[in-house]
């Protein structure tokens, strides 16, 4: 097959060496961020916080007082 000057593009670009549409995966990686930022609060950290009150008792719940979980006090 003749190399083409369109051939060369792809191969030179390094993006185009690992995706055929980095663009359309961009769309993809950011709907999972959204779907993450969304589904953090609601879903892992009500896990996440009922295993460090397993793990720590009585101390997690003295630090979740004192310490925030989004915006950290003065």
């Amino acid at each position: 097959m003749k190399e083409t000057q369109s051939s060369l593009f792809f191969e030179e670009k390094l993006i185009y060496r690992f995706r055929r549409k980095p663009i359309k995966q961009s769309r993809y990686s950011i709907f999972e961020g959204i779907l993450g930022a969304v589904l953090w609060p609601w879903v892992v950290r009500q896990i996440e916080e009922k295993d460090m009150k397993n793990r720590f008792g009585d101390e997690y719940e003295v630090y979740k007082k004192k310490v925030r979980c989004w915006i950290p006090k003065r």
